[in-house]
């Protein structure tokens, strides 16, 4: 697990964590890990070496037993993460396959798989309950997925004392609130395949620079930072992954690796970002992308490689020097309807009792460390 180092710079970050039920359908194999947006950001910056601090309001139903077992093997801090009133944890299922060409694929699942029944889904953090939440020095990062009142007024509040605020919208439910919300942000990221449920609003953005995933094609990018030369959009190609197991998760090890080589020391870090230092920082957040899609599940490449491994795979990746290596096998029991016990409508009380966290979590990457 993570060691907690009171030099490591903080992100804190609210919106989407969730328990992921990852099934693999060819290989008959289902794993859970602490995911969603947010969670998956987070718990990768702790990997990286920060402090983590998730701000949701999930209750201890058996979920969030399961996310909270995940999470602090990564060392993220827990306080804020079952504030008032709880909810129901959010639960996703990721389907693993082959698509007609024989390549690796992926589609989210947001029923029961017994009943039919929607599972939990995603619940803001209210706003009263983040009144003087947060007494302590702002953090270097505040991170958000979701538009609530909640999320914005925090973010303008850390961002008036120097944390860069990072807004990856998957959606724009509110047009007034998501409008605020562009104009709070330091660094908008989004996805083409999203970008059409919010293209007109995006004028509003006051965002020092902006990101666009393009998928394979890799991802554009344009800015506004002064010592970045170009107002224009800017292409960096995707790097080439052999071996595919599956590309879920990759923007936020993306994400993730770019915060970690540009916001470790908040606004004034990203304000005298040059261009070179921001493309380094866009190849290594695209490289961590690239590394992970080799492994199955979101985060699935924390859970087979320590943190010494994946930077000199990484630096491979970024050289090009890299070569194709293999990864272990998931290997526990599958259960077909396994993500069924975090249904509310079918599960019985047994079932939320005793939920466990699977063999391949409890028995995988017991070494990893931060070295």
């Amino acid at each position: 697990m993570n060691r907690t180092d009171r030099a490591a710079p903080t992100a804190y970050g609210t919106g989407f964590v969730a328990l992921d039920v990852v099934v693999d359908l060819k290989a008959g194999t289902e794993a859970r890990f602490a995911g969603g947006t947010c969670g998956n950001v987070l718990t990768i910056l702790a990997f990286l070496g920060w402090r983590a601090v998730p701000i949701a309001r999930l209750s201890n139903d058996s979920a969030g037993v399961l996310v909270r077992e995940d999470l602090e093997r990564w060392g993220v801090d827990l306080a804020q993460i079952g504030l008032e009133p709880v909810a129901p944890t959010p639960v996703v299922i990721e389907e693993l396959y082959r698509n007609r060409a024989g390549l690796a694929s992926h589609r989210y699942v947001w029923t029961c798989p017994h009943c039919g029944a929607y599972l939990p889904q995603f619940r803001a953090v209210l706003a009263r309950s983040l009144e003087d939440r947060f007494t302590l020095k702002a953090p270097q990062v505040f991170f958000f997925d979701r538009v609530s009142r909640g999320a914005i007024d925090l973010a303008q509040r850390l961002a008036r004392d120097g944390a860069i605020v990072v807004f990856e919208p998957s959606g724009s439910s509110d047009p007034r609130l998501f409008k605020e919300a562009l104009r709070t942000c330091h660094i908008l990221k989004y996805s083409s395949q999203r970008v059409r449920a919010f293209a007109d609003l995006l004028g509003a953005s006051n965002a020092w620079l902006e990101i666009e995933t393009l998928g394979e094609e890799g991802l554009r990018y344009r800015t506004t930072l002064p010592l970045c030369s170009g107002r224009g959009w800017h292409d960096a190609p995707a790097f080439e992954v052999d071996d595919v197991k599956d590309a879920a998760g990759s923007g936020d090890w993306c994400t993730a690796g770019i915060l970690s080589k540009l916001a470790s020391r908040g606004q004034e870090e990203l304000a005298v970002t040059t261009s070179d230092s921001l493309l380094s920082a866009l190849r290594y957040g695209q490289a961590l992308s690239a590394w992970n899609c080799r492994f199955p599940a979101p985060r699935g490449g924390m859970y087979f490689a320590t943190r010494a491994a994946m930077a000199k795979a990484v630096e491979k990746i970024v050289s090009g020097s890299d070569s194709a290596r293999c990864t272990r096998p998931v290997g526990h029991r599958w259960r077909n309807d396994g993500a069924a016990a975090f249904c509310p409508k079918c599960a019985t009380p047994k079932s939320r009792q005793h939920a466990q966290m699977p063999e391949v979590l409890a028995g995988v990457g017991q070494h990893e460390t931060k070295s």
